[in-house]
C-alpha cells in the first residue's frame, strides 16, 4: 500500500508540474494555393458539376473540373455555367488534370469575373421568382 501511495502522489504530483508548462507548437506550414483560370469546353454528363475545361488556351480539353459544394449549390451550378463560360479558382497543384474545387472562405473562385456566391445567390432568387410567378398563374383548361 505504501508503494501504492508513493507511485500515485508522484504521478499526481507531477501531472500537476506538467500541466502549468506551456508546449511550443509550431503550426503547419500554410498551403500555397494557385489560381487557375479555365474555359469550360464540355459538361461532364457522368456528373452532375463537373466540367471539362481548357487551362491553356489553346481550344483543346487539359482539365476535368469537379464542384464539390454542397447538393443545393451544385444543382443550381449545373443550371449557371454553360459552355464558354470563363471561371477561375484555387487549387493546391494547378498541373492536375482532376481538380476538385471546394469553397474556400478566404479564396473565393469566380464565373466570368462575378463571385460564385453572388452569382449563385442571384440565380437562385430568379429561380425562386419564376418558381412562385409559376404557382399564382392560372392552369390553362383545354
Amino acid at each position: 500500500m505504501k508503494l501504492y501511495k508513493k507511485v500515485f502522489l508522484t504521478l499526481s504530483g507531477a501531472g500537476i508540474l506538467l500541466g502549468g508548462c506551456k508546449t511550443k507548437r509550431t503550426p503547419p506550414p500554410p498551403v500555397k494555393l494557385y489560381r487557375v483560370s479555365a474555359v469550360i469546353i464540355q459538361r461532364d454528363h457522368n456528373r452532375s458539376a463537373a466540367y471539362l475545361c481548357d487551362t491553356d488556351g489553346d481550344g483543346l480539353i487539359d482539365a476535368h473540373v469537379d464542384y464539390a459544394y454542397r447538393y443545393n449549390q451544385r444543382r443550381l451550378l449545373r443550371h449557371a455555367l454553360h459552355i464558354g463560360d470563363t471561371i477561375k479558382f484555387y487549387t493546391e497543384n494547378p498541373h492536375d488534370v482532376y481538380q476538385n474545387v471546394f469553397y474556400h472562405r478566404g479564396h473565393p473562385d469566380s464565373i466570368n469575373d462575378k463571385p460564385t456566391d453572388q452569382l449563385l445567390d442571384a440565380f437562385e432568387r430568379q429561380m425562386q421568382i419564376d418558381e412562385l410567378r409559376q404557382s399564382v398563374t392560372p392552369q390553362k383548361q383545354r
